[in-house]
This record gives structure tokens, C-alpha cells and sequence, in this order.
């Protein structure tokens, strides 16, 4: 089955909100059909920061932006998620929502032992994410 590379799937109740917009990649290597692109840059018209699902993401819309002549962060901000090595991949330096991937897998076996003791309980864990702001983010001045 095809996925679709559109833009506006019908987005899940908490999301539907018409200044979301929610864009499918049209395979693994993330790239956008022309018709998401141009979706993309009608959108921006009226909002002044993108948040990407992660870093990969980010930086083709980084692209996508310049190839349009929109300067990030002066007249968009952008915020990823995952911090990766490609946060720092480009010229724009992504401001990014970090995990505490060690605290994670800590946490992880911990739980797993716990688990093989008692098979019946639920665990719960919550950890909060931090941010780091890099160059990507700022007052908005176009």
C-alpha cells in the first residue's frame, strides 16, 4: 500500500486545530512530494515556529525555507525533537527537546527486573524532557 504524501490527514482529536499541520514523508528518506512543500511555505504565512518530530525532519525543512528565502530564526523558529548529531549537521544550529537517554535505559532494565518479580503489575515511569536552545530559536523579526 502507497502512503500518501499529502498534507492534512485528518488529525487526531487533540490536534484538530487548523494551525497544525500535520505532513507525511513520503518514505524513509524524508523527503517531501512539491505538493507538501508548497503546503508547507502557504502555511508558514502564518506562523512563526515549526516543531519537527526530529532532527532529520528539521533539517529538510531547513532547506525547504532557504530554497524559499525564508531566514531562520529572523522570520521562523524552529524546535526539533532528539538531539542527534544532525542538530548541529547544518549552519542553523536546532534548538532541540533532549531525553535523558541514559536515565532511559537505566530506568528500562530496572523495570524489566521488576517486571520478571511481578508479572501482573503495571509500571509507570515519567521523566521530563529538557530543552536546548541553539540558534534556531529567537524573536521573530520578518
Amino acid at each position: 500500500m502507497q502512503q500518501k504524501s499529502c498534507c492534512r490527514p485528518e488529525p487526531p482529536d487533540c490536534l484538530n486545530d487548523e494551525k497544525v499541520l500535520l505532513l507525511n514523508t513520503e518514505n524513509l528518506q524524508y523527503k517531501f512530494s512539491r505538493k507538501s512543500q508548497d503546503m508547507i511555505i502557504n502555511f508558514f504565512e502564518d506562523c512563526i515556529t515549526l516543531v519537527c518530530y526530529n532532527d532529520q525532519i528539521s533539517l529538510k525543512l531547513i532547506d525547504i525555507m532557504r530554497d524559499n528565502e525564508i531566514i531562520i530564526p529572523e522570520e521562523l523558529s524552529l524546535v526539533s525533537f532528539d538531539d542527534s548529531d544532525l542538530a548541529f549537521a547544518s549552519e542553523v544550529k536546532l534548538a532541540t527537546v533532549i531525553h535523558p537517554k541514559e536515565k532511559l535505559g537505566i530506568e528500562a532494565a530496572n523495570l524489566m527486573l521488576k517486571m520478571t518479580a511481578d508479572k501482573e503489575k503495571v509500571f509507570k515511569v515519567k521523566m521530563m524532557p529538557g530543552l536546548v536552545v541553539r540558534n534556531s530559536t529567537g524573536p521573530v523579526t520578518g
